[in-house]
């Protein structure tokens, strides 16, 4: 391997090595974002019989959101907090990410080696 290509893969893997310690930091910081459960919620809440006043029907979730906001915020917040992130699609996503890099990483150290 020529010396030139040796400085290209090993600026390669320098670079991969970067992405991959960024990609783990978000791994470790990843947060479920309430704003993107409010349907689940919602339709969780909704599995309870429809609310009648006068003839008028209303949705429960809709009764708890604008009777009480605090109550709805708050079991919105219980909602998000017991979904597993290990099982949303966006970190499964990072975690293959990650692998991909780790091993394009252990290809090239291989190549350096040779």
């Amino acid at each position: 391997m020529t010396e030139s290509i040796l400085k290209v893969k090993k600026q390669n893997l320098q670079n991969l090595q970067n992405l991959l310690i960024e990609k783990q930091k978000e791994l470790v910081d990843f947060e479920l974002d309430e704003d993107d459960w409010v349907e689940d919620y919602e339709a969780m809440i909704d599995e309870a019989d429809d609310i009648w006043v006068m003839g008028v029907t209303f949705s429960p979730s809709y009764v708890i959101k604008n009777l009480d906001e605090t109550v709805y915020q708050m079991g919105l917040t219980e909602y998000v907090d017991a979904i597993d992130k290990t099982e949303v699609s966006t970190y499964k996503k990072l975690e293959e990410e990650i692998e991909e890099i780790e091993s394009e990483i252990e290809e090239l150290e291989s190549q350096i080696e040779e």
